[in-house]
């Protein structure tokens, strides 16, 4: 894309640029840059673009390979200065790699190693070791008779998901000794900060449901102040490896049964006031496509009209607990067992947004490779969770909400910068209207 405002923008694409910034702070390093590539994009039009980078890095040493990430913004004129400013009141970091932020006067661009992320509290404080092992001694149960021992010198944070200024997931790997027989194994945890402050009221849900569905898992910690959550290892794999396998017939009517479960969950009043009651931003989504796909303004228009059209005549089913975030993103698979992750969206209205969020994605898949089976995938789920919810499922409402659900997936080619992501953003809006017409 293009803005008059951001005079750096462009170069944020460039990997030469990107190469010899993050070179320059690596003169006396021990590391050396094996690879770079972008894993997130966010562009703000006239205010700012942030781009995450995924970067390959060898030790000199011992050549081992390890991830780094690193996140660029560029900013407006007026907007840079008083970033800078801030940046450099904040202490060096006691890492091997970019210890302080890189600036750019000339193109108003600062360089931000994550840990640096300072919209994400939680990052600085569960970063140290120490503080992190005396938190899990007293939050996991496992450690109450006092016969295992957690190493922190061993202790390693690999980061999983980032979104820079929003939210943040790690893996810890450390090793766990048992003091009476010397036995010692490597254990794990997931981490999880952002800055919605929504991680109470999802932490007691999850709390809520745990009780009754084991298909869900609750954190064994909460930070209030940090909004940081820490949940155990499950032993599992991401759904999405098993797409178009033999066994994912099995596991995608698992699926229709495990949603349909959630959506007939009891949950408290207390938990149900603290649920997004937010409008669908997908008008939203529309003006972000056509900011850097200006060629896209026309199909946009006729997705739009037909969807207003549509959501005029639309009546809301019984409400039911939405995840709001529904798909095979979302889920693990452990022994043909599912587990659901993330319910920081979780609201309160019509299945349908679910149920078509879920099918949005397998759609989605096909558009990347057509020879999935998705047409059966959608038919056996929806009988699947039609048998189990007891609710009837109106293609009016459904064809909507897929819809809904593929246009948000649209912008995704742009957001991890994939090979020819103008042509995927078309294709996946001409999909977007063939479903929409039924």
């Amino acid at each position: 894309p293009s803005d008059s405002k951001l005079k750096g923008l462009r170069l944020l694409f460039f990997y030469e640029f990107i190469y010899e910034q993050l070179q320059l702070c690596l003169v006396n390093s021990i590391n050396n840059i094996k690879k770079v590539s972008i894993s997130y994009i966010r562009f703000k039009r006239l205010t700012s673009c942030i781009v995450t980078y995924k970067i390959e890095v060898i030790d000199k040493v011992t050549k081992k390979i390890k991830i780094e990430f690193v996140y660029a913004k560029v900013y407006t004129q007026q907007n840079y200065k008083q970033a800078k400013e801030k940046s450099e009141t904040a202490h060096s970091y006691n890492k091997q790699f970019l210890n302080i932020p890189i600036y750019c006067d000339s193109e108003q661009i600062i360089f931000y190693p994550y840990y640096a992320d300072r919209e994400i509290q939680a990052l600085s404080s569960l970063l140290d070791a120490r503080k992190l092992r005396r938190v899990l001694y007293k939050q996991d149960n496992i450690f109450k008779n006092g016969n295992l021992k957690l190493s922190h010198k061993k202790m390693t944070y690999e980061l999983l998901r980032y979104k820079p200024e929003k939210r943040a997931l790690l893996k810890i790997h450390t090793i766990c000794t048992n003091t009476l027989t010397g036995k010692k194994e490597t254990i794990h945890y997931y981490i999880k900060s952002d800055t919605t402050e929504r991680g109470k009221a999802v932490s007691d849900l999850l709390g809520e449901l745990t009780i009754r569905n084991s298909n869900v898992t609750a954190p064994i910690y909460f930070d209030v102040e940090n909004q940081l959550m820490v949940f155990k290892e499950i032993k599992a794999e991401p759904l999405d490896m098993h797409l178009n396998t033999q066994g994912f017939d099995s596991i995608n009517k698992l699926t229709a049964s495990l949603i349909a479960d959630i959506h007939n969950a009891k949950i408290s009043d207390s938990v149900k006031s603290r649920a997004l009651n937010l409008k669908n931003d997908y008008e939203a989504t529309a003006k972000s496509i056509i900011t850097i796909l200006p060629e896209s303004n026309f199909i946009i228009d006729e997705i739009l009209k037909a969807l207003k059209s549509i959501s005029e005549n639309l009546t809301i089913s019984e409400k039911v607990l939405l995840h709001g975030d529904f798909s095979f993103e979302q889920i693990l698979l452990s022994e043909e067992k599912l587990y659901l992750l993330d319910f920081d969206r979780f609201s309160f209205g019509d299945f349908h947004e679910d149920i078509g969020n879920y099918i949005g994605h397998l759609y989605y898949k096909k558009i990347s490779d057509p020879s999935s089976s998705v047409d059966q995938y959608v038919s056996d789920f929806l009988t699947e969770y039609e048998s189990f919810s007891n609710w009837k499922i109106d293609e009016h409402k459904l064809h909507y909400w897929v819809a809904i659900s593929l246009l948000q997936l649209a912008i995704k080619p742009f957001r991890v910068f994939e090979k020819n992501w103008d042509t995927k953003i078309i294709i996946t809006l001409k999909v977007v209207l063939d479903v929409i017409k039924g």
